[in-house]
């Protein structure tokens, strides 16, 4: 078994943890790993959850790697993998502080990781049997929760985190709603298939528009709301598919195999990107308490 020691920590965003600390492997490489321990409260109810989860989501690379866990009846403890680059909500901040937009190609490139994770999430493996899937909703998906790592297969790459929220048709507990970021809210009491849609078109607005408030512009309390709602800056298609994720009646929406399709069609504007493009990473900060 490799042995691991302890670096420090990092400030939480979520809600059903005790803190985020930094954990390196005593290898020649020295992977990193972010330990999640769960509040005594929370235990076993929303940390089994969520091992659970994550389990079940390990195949798809779009969602955070799992590496191990450990439950009892008073304490949790969870290792993942550690994402380097840091948080969308991150990403958000620097550029906003610089006056510098996040480029449309990697807003695309966000986009179809974020419907392929909600793809994924909803109807399993491809071949797998979506009847019998055991499909996830995620009922928290707002930028703080999205991470940028640097995979040596893949380069620059985007995963879905924090399942603390998540509920399935096996484990959870009924389609109520309790997410934890207001400003991501979807507009229904309960939960159905678009809504992780729903909050995947907020963080896209929240990119383009550099804001931590993306509902002021989607439902403002005064006026309609504006057409191009990604931003003049930003192209036709993407202000057109973001509108189809925000549309307020459920039956409405794109639902994620249409979406999936036509973020297919687009990816060529991802393709393109040149990953060192104006992207500006906040350091990692590794605390000592």
């Amino acid at each position: 078994m490799v042995r691991i020691h302890r670096l420090g920590h990092l400030q939480p965003e979520g809600g059903f943890n005790d803190g985020i600390e930094v954990w390196q492997e005593d290898t020649s490489q020295g992977r990193l790993l972010i330990r999640k321990a769960f509040r005594r409260e929370d235990v076993p109810a929303h940390a089994l959850r969520e091992v659970r989860l994550l389990n079940q989501l390990s195949p798809c690379p779009y969602i955070v790697r799992m590496y191990s866990a450990s439950i009892t009846r008073t304490a949790g403890e969870l290792f993942m993998e550690c994402c380097g680059k840091g948080t969308i909500k991150a990403l958000i901040r620097e550029h906003g502080q610089r006056g510098r937009k996040i480029p449309e190609a990697f807003v695309w490139h966000v986009f179809i990781s974020l419907v392929e994770a909600v793809h994924y999430m909803q109807h399993g493996p491809p071949g797998g049997g979506a009847r019998a899937w055991n499909y996830v909703y995620h009922r928290d998906l707002h930028p703080g929760n999205i991470f940028i790592t640097g995979r040596r297969d893949t380069g620059l790459h985007v995963v879905l985190g924090d399942f603390g929220s998540a509920v399935s048709r096996a484990w959870g507990d009924g389609a109520r709603v309790h997410m934890q970021a207001v400003d991501f809210g979807i507009p229904e009491s309960c939960m159905n298939d678009t809504s992780d849609i729903y909050q995947i078109g907020l963080v896209i607005i929240a990119m383009c528009r550099l804001t931590y408030r993306p509902l002021a512009l989607v439902r403002p309390t005064r006026g309609a709301r504006e057409r191009l709602l990604a931003g003049p800056q930003y192209s036709d298609a993407l202000n057109r598919l973001v509108e189809r994720c925000l549309r307020t009646n459920p039956g409405d929406r794109v639902g994620v195999l249409d979406l999936r399709a036509e973020l297919r069609r687009e990816y060529y504007r991802a393709s393109c990107h040149d990953r060192r493009e104006l992207l500006v990473f906040p350091t990692m900060r590794i605390y000592q308490r």
